[in-house]
């Protein structure tokens, strides 16, 4: 596991600590961690990012506490919200929780598009992967 964005005199104290999936070039690659950093980002809440191995993922979100999801795979983003002692997986959960802690710069999380697309495309992808 190692850390990135250093913590200098002049940074604001991390409110939130971002796991993400490591990267040979240091880069976040995950399109659902993308959406948790752009969601901090926007709401200008200081965070700092956590690198995990793949293999590491579920012993470290373990340890934070996080229980295991239905499917059983742990899985980035994670969070943990300092503030509050939260610790939490799963983008969508994540990113309603950010929006309930820092209501300034709203951001609709949902419609009931939104919401047809994502029903059906589970419905697709989780016939892929269970096959």
């Amino acid at each position: 596991m190692s850390s990135s964005q250093p913590i200098t005199k002049d940074s604001p104290e991390p409110e939130v600590i971002l796991y993400d999936l490591a990267s040979t070039k240091g880069v976040c690659f995950s399109p659902a961690v993308w959406r948790i950093r752009l969601l901090l980002n926007y709401k200008e809440i200081p965070y700092r990012t956590v690198w995990l191995e793949f293999p590491d993922i579920k012993d470290e979100l373990e340890k934070l506490g996080i229980p295991a999801p239905p499917s059983g795979k742990y899985t980035v983003p994670a969070i943990h919200h300092l503030p509050t002692e939260t610790h939490m997986m799963d983008s969508l959960p994540i990113a309603h929780f950010l929006e309930e802690k820092y209501p300034s710069r709203p951001v609709i999380l949902s419609s009931p598009l939104g919401d047809e697309i994502e029903r059906r495309a589970r419905g697709v992808v989780g016939k892929a992967f269970s096959t």
